[in-house]
């Protein structure tokens, strides 16, 4: 983000205001062709994200809640001819996902050529944080969560992008969409599994068709046992994440990750609060075919679903393949 959006609300929270309330509010990036203005209203002290638009077919007047304590408002402004396009925050304790939101907002307006219509890229971004507001927690990814995430995008870096370009490796990459398989290519899929602690020979499987190859074409399982440190040696989440940004800096496939790095649940405003450092211990990847030891749709009886059981690590050796297989068929599908 080109700009520190909490330091300027916290400024703004700050600064003295009259016995009777109003508005303290910031231009941002004034180089922008976009109007852009964060504030805060008192009293109360509400948190708000402003662009100024001409009168426009996406700017009607409208005021509705949204998801999470957040309320958009369309209307004009009472001393000029323009409309205020402002996405108010109700509840400070999703302040972090606020800011994530506004963030992102923003992002997305400055990839937009001059000409673009403001409060229809606010609008639409809105709609696409609807139901990720739902399931955001405003304290962050639990450990779990967190563990998991770091594999897959551990296996999107050293796995992947070597092999294929940035558009195809980011798009293939369904765990921020909770499908079946982690990374989904045509004719290939790949589930990333993560182990820590004590039992590292042990791998949890979600489902009945998460290991099922049924119109899958080829089916990898990749486990990483890693060794899992709060502080010392080791990568944090916050710093893979950054290190793919750097990757992807110039790629326009870097807007489509960050969409689904929001759609995993990660924030950049929650960066602070991820401390845990992984280091990968060991790698193996098995082929998912016949004789695998799992269990599929098809072995069950009806009525029966939702299943959750563990694989041991030591049965799946006979079916150990090398990352090159995938990197073949990742070739031929791109």
């Amino acid at each position: 983000m080109p700009v520190d959006l909490e330091h300027t609300w916290r400024a703004l929270e700050a600064s003295p205001v009259s016995g009777r309330g109003g508005r303290l509010t910031r231009r941002l990036l004034p180089e922008s062709p976009h109007d852009l203005f964060v504030g805060v209203e008192h009293p109360g002290g509400c948190r708000f994200f402003m662009v100024a638009v001409p009168a426009g077919p996406a700017s009607r007047p409208q005021e509705r809640q949204l998801a999470r304590g957040l309320t958009l408002r369309v209307g004009p402004d009472p001393t000029s001819a323009i409309v205020r396009v402002e996405v108010m925050l109700d509840d400070p304790s999703y302040a972090d996902v606020f800011s994530g939101l506004i963030a992102d907002v923003i992002v997305h307006l400055l990839a937009q050529p001059a000409h673009a219509d403001p409060a229809s890229v606010v609008i639409e971004r809105l709609r696409r944080w609807q139901t990720l507001l739902t399931r955001l927690d405003p304290q962050g990814l639990s450990m779990e969560r967190q563990r998991g995430l770091y594999g897959e995008l551990w296996v999107l870096r050293h796995r992947l992008l070597p092999a294929a370009p940035p558009s195809v490796v980011v798009g293939g990459w369904q765990g921020p969409e909770n499908a079946n398989q982690d990374f989904q290519f045509p004719g290939l899929a790949v589930e990333v599994k993560t182990s820590a602690g004590a039992q590292p020979q042990q791998i949890r499987v979600a489902s009945e068709r998460q290991l099922d190859d049924t119109g899958v074409g080829r089916l990898y399982l990749l486990h990483l046992a890693l060794d899992v440190r709060a502080g010392g040696v080791g990568e944090s989440l916050p710093e893979i994440v950054e290190d793919l940004h750097a990757q992807l800096a110039s790629d326009p496939a870097r807007l489509d990750f960050d969409d689904r790095l929001l759609r995993s649940g990660y924030l950049d405003t929650h960066a602070a609060r991820y401390e845990l450092r992984y280091t990968v211990r060991r790698e193996s990847l098995f082929s998912v075919r016949a004789g695998f030891p799992c269990i599929t749709e098809a072995m069950l009886p009806v009525g029966v679903g939702n299943v959750t059981y563990q694989v041991t690590w030591a049965q799946c050796q006979p079916f150990t393949v090398d990352i090159t297989e995938i990197h073949r068929l990742l070739e031929e599908a791109s």
